[in-house]
């Protein structure tokens, strides 16, 4: 039987639309032919086109309001088509115009019954529309999922998930029909939260034996194979990208099942800000003929972001035959419902994905490891609770907080070192150490609280406010520690705010800034934690530095701009803090940063095992790269960075 292409005749700007047409043709078995992904490096693009639109099983026109006036080849390629249209016998479907809006058809078109894409149903008709005149016309059509050019192919098994939103597809501003997730089924069947769906417009009576149309909320996990029926085929990358955000519909309810699923492979926490997320720590993987591998990925949108439908695929780069060719996924959406924390799918073997526990013989990516939005290793907070010998936790915490704040962190005549952050000492205070020979130098003085209630540390030249050492203040710490783990969302956010609106110069002095950011750390939610970000570039370095010292230890989807910030300022008193927190806060691009700063002499030389810990925090693949290009290099500088990562990159190993 002979093959024949359906070619996709598109101006630029409908581009994106016509690649998921594109897709799904591929997906339904069909042969579609896209510049974009079809046509290979080398060849005259203008002839291939001219021969394939001729060899085509049928030629679909697309248009829109944004490209029916366009002009240029695509004018061409709809002339090319209607002069083949004489070649073709009479009674077969050769041009079909493709709308992808409510526009109207050129006037040579209108002849030909046209196909609307943004009516429902309007993809499947149009898919069974090809296959009737494929199957009349003797052209053969392979069975399940299409292949790619050398015989690659991804294939969704299927996608879990436990939350979700129930919609109304007619009043749903979606670019297309939502696409019948499955689910994982459980041996005593499968619940569902009960819904009122007159409430979004839907008829109850259609959905007593099945599901109504919804889409994956919060989290979802996706199996897909990658499988070849061709040439040897090498993949080089797998990576997510997501290809379009939309708003949250008006009216949707939200629902869910209770299932507890398996361990994961990989991950992504998807975000606005980044376009692609490579996963499997950049593998690489080998395929002969006949060969599959089963992938899972876990997809999460963050918890930063609000509420709104991400819509992504997943591509492989791979080369077969000598070619460098790209295949895609099917496209999948998912949802956040409201703003603030995620809605999670609860595995019962999440310690085992987060440390690295490899399975099947593949690895998390450093990258993409699902980190919560706020992750801490509790060492700050411990940190600030360790000189609390004896406090008893008040009956109500909120009321706590609100009625003590002022008198705990204000509450005294204010020193100069309160006031300003530091305090530059009487010469005759100044610590002094006389030794043989002449010589003398000096050391920083820990002074005690009592009887001023703060701690300061003393320098040579300056004194400089450490944190307040009072039994008010102290109460006021496990007041704030009690709340953030035993209070409500509602009060937490309700002292979130309290506080936050307390760290003002025109409110407090800097003391009081600094005594506040404590308080404000144990309130993980994203209120507090801007506000701690704002204050890593306050303006004031010690109020800088005590901000910085929390992001040590808490991890925080947002903080790694800001803290780069601090670092590429001239150096100052919380630029090692700062340095220091970007070990688990630092993102790939963040590291990339480090390394040009570092290769323009932005660092003092003491850092540069500071600097080998934050690289190998972001990312061990990442670092081992930057240590074998850094051991031949001819800059000492560059060569001790080098060991330092290997050092760092053992430790890693061994822990």
């Amino acid at each position: 039987m002979q093959k024949g292409h359906i070619f996709l005749c598109h101006a630029a700007e409908d581009k994106v639309a016509v690649t998921e047409v594109h897709t799904r043709l591929k997906k339904a078995g069909l042969s579609p032919w896209l510049d974009k992904e079809d046509l290979r490096a080398g060849q005259v693009w203008a002839e291939e086109i001219q021969k394939v639109i001729k060899s085509s099983l049928a030629v679909l026109i697309f248009f829109s309001k944004t490209s029916i006036a366009k002009r240029g080849y695509v004018q061409k390629e709809m002339k090319l088509a209607l002069d083949t249209l004489d070649e073709v016998p009479e009674g077969q479907t050769f041009i079909i115009p493709v709308r992808l809006d409510d526009c109207d058809v050129p006037s040579k078109f209108t002849k030909f019954h046209y196909c609307d894409l943004f009516a429902e149903g309007g993809i499947e008709q149009l898919v069974k529309t090809i296959v009737l005149e494929a199957e009349q016309r003797g052209f053969a059509l392979p069975s399940g999922p299409h292949p790619g050019p050398s015989g690659l192919t991804i294939y969704t098994q299927k996608t879990e998930y436990v939350t979700f939103l129930v919609i109304n597809p007619e009043r749903a501003d979606l670019p297309e029909k939502i696409p019948d997730y499955s689910f994982i089924n459980t041996a005593g069947g499968l619940a569902m939260v009960p819904l009122e769906l007159s409430e979004i417009g839907l008829n109850p009576a259609d959905y007593e034996n099945r599901f109504p149309p919804h889409i994956p909320q919060g989290e979802m996990t996706i199996d897909f194979t990658i499988t070849n029926e061709g040439k040897t085929a090498i993949v080089s990358k797998i990576a997510l990208e997501i290809m379009d955000v939309f708003e949250i519909p008006e009216k949707c309810l939200a629902s869910g099942f209770f299932p507890v699923l398996e361990p994961i492979e990989d991950s992504a926490i998807l975000t606005r800000q980044q376009k692609t997320y490579n996963l499997f720590r950049n593998k690489t993987f080998s395929y002969k003929k006949g060969d599959v591998d089963l992938f899972r990925v876990n997809v999460l949108i963050a918890d930063c972001e609000l509420p709104s439908v991400f819509q992504f695929r997943f591509r492989v780069d791979y080369n077969a035959a000598s070619q460098s060719r790209t295949e895609y996924s099917d496209i999948f959406y998912l949802a956040k419902h409201k703003a603030g924390p995620t809605s999670r799918i609860p595995y019962a073997k999440r310690e085992s994905s987060l440390s690295g526990t490899e399975t099947h013989g593949h690895s998390n990516s450093d990258a993409n490891l699902i980190k919560q939005d706020f992750y801490t290793d509790g060492y700050y907070h411990k940190s600030v609770l360790a000189h609390i010998v004896e406090s008893s936790v008040p009956r109500d915490c909120s009321l706590y907080i609100k009625e003590n704040y002022w008198t705990a962190v204000m509450g005294d005549e204010r020193t100069p070192v309160q006031v300003n952050g530091f305090e530059k000492p009487k010469p005759e205070d100044q610590p002094r150490m006389h030794v043989p020979g002449g010589l003398h130098t000096t050391w920083a003085v820990f002074k005690p609280s009592h009887p001023r209630g703060y701690r300061t540390t003393g320098y040579p030249d300056v004194e400089i406010y450490e944190g307040r050492e009072t039994k008010s203040y102290k109460s006021l710490l496990v007041a704030c520690n009690e709340l953030s783990q035993h209070g409500s969302i509602e009060e937490q956010q309700e002292i979130s705010s309290f506080l936050t609106d307390k760290v003002n110069p025109s409110v407090i002095d800097v003391a009081g800034v600094v005594d506040t950011i404590p308080l404000l750390s144990f309130f993980r939610n994203n209120q507090s934690y801007a506000c701690l970000l704002h204050l890593i570039n306050s303006g004031h370095q010690l109020i800088d530095k005590h901000a910085c010292d929390v992001f040590t230890s808490v991890r925080y989807q947002k903080s790694a701009g800001p803290l780069l910030q601090n670092v590429k300022r001239a150096r100052s008193y919380s630029s090692a803090s700062a340095l220091a927190a970007l070990a688990i806060n630092g993102n790939e691009e963040t590291a990339k940063e480090l390394v040009s700063l570092f290769e323009a002499g932005h660092f003092h030389s003491t850092e540069v095992e500071t600097i080998a810990h934050v690289l190998v925090g972001i990312s061990v693949a990442s670092a081992e790269t930057i240590m074998r290009d850094y051991s031949i290099s001819n800059s000492v500088e560059e060569r001790r960075l080098s060991y330092e990562l290997l050092k760092e990159i053992r430790r890693t190993r061994v822990s």
